[in-house]
């Protein structure tokens, strides 16, 4: 990126990309989060450039989101704006810059999910649809068979082992790394079922070291590589399209909404499915319920029925 901020203070000039460096170094955060931050930093920096602006102050930040709320999507508004908040709040305790970000929000987000769930049907339609005859459609059906039936992110999928797929107890159970930890001590309980589903898939494998990617990559370019989120979605995507299913709400993340509203549905309790899925404020697992709610109202039939 070209261009330099010039900061207040009568302090020296800094080049965005050592301002950037430095906040990142301070901030100590894991290569995930490095990544995010960067992301979400360079578009600031574009901005001020790109409108003539060496010393930012409140209004250009609050112009600069309302920019954001035109061009973004909310979640990434908001990654935006708490990332400047942080940057600025570094820049004011080092000395460097006022902090002109305090408190401003981000943007809005509606509590209703951005991605639609399948029912049971679509379910099985997907999973019927796939040949599970060829390596690849081995590996996408077990994929897709154990990320709706153990409720699975896909980074979830990415960073899952073959020796993470193990047995506990009387039980198989996928050990996974929850949010914010280092290490994979959490884990999923898996059916017999999907755990059989899988093994089936790697008995065709050629690498089945205990460190070996659970999933791999069938590409020329990464073959027997670990599968990236981009190749994930492209799978599933793909099969969904295969039986007709081609929503731009249904993705990836929708087999984990899949798993939620089948289990609630299903009879399970809202506890049981906040564990279930790894949640940690029951307040993100009773969306489901509420979503639940809407399907299932049929005020629209009622009143229709009353003036026909």
């Amino acid at each position: 990126m070209n261009g330099e901020l010039a900061v207040g203070n009568g302090l020296s000039i800094y080049r965005s990309e050592e301002l950037i460096k430095s906040f990142l170094e301070y901030a100590d955060v894991k290569p995930t989060s490095e990544t995010s931050y960067l992301k979400a930093l360079k578009p600031l920096f574009r901005y001020l450039i790109a409108h003539d602006i060496t010393e930012p102050t409140r209004e250009d930040i609050k112009a600069y989101r309302e920019e954001l709320l035109r061009t973004k999507k909310e979640t990434t508004v908001n990654l935006y704006m708490t990332t400047a908040r942080l940057f600025f709040e570094w820049t004011e305790r080092c000395g460097i810059y006022p902090n002109i970000a305090a408190r401003l929000k981000g943007a809005k987000v509606s509590p209703e999910f951005k991605r639609d769930n399948l029912t049971s049907e679509q379910t099985k339609a997907v999973l019927q649809g796939i040949d599970t005859t060829t390596p690849k459609g081995k590996r996408d059906y077990a994929l897709i068979f154990l990320a709706v039936t153990c409720g699975l992110r896909t980074v979830e999928i990415i960073n899952a082992d073959i020796k993470d797929l193990t047995v506990r107890g009387d039980r198989a159970v996928l050990y996974v790394k929850g949010k914010g930890r280092d290490g994979k001590d959490a884990y999923i309980n898996v059916s017999a079922e999907a755990d059989k589903v899988v093994r089936d898939y790697l008995k065709d494998r050629d690498n089945t070291e205990p460190d070996a990617p659970l999933f791999t990559s069938l590409s020329n370019s990464n073959s027997g590589g670990r599968l990236t989120t981009r190749s994930i979605r492209r799978i599933v995507k793909t099969r969904m399209r295969a039986v007709g299913l081609d929503s731009e709400r249904l993705t990836a993340h929708s087999l984990r909404h899949t798993a939620a509203t089948l289990a609630i549905k299903g009879g399970e309790s809202t506890e049981d499915a906040q564990v279930f899925l790894r949640h940690k404020d029951i307040g993100t697992t009773m969306r489901y319920n509420h979503a639940l709610d809407i399907e299932n109202n049929n005020c629209s039939e009622a009143v229709t029925a009353a003036i026909i």
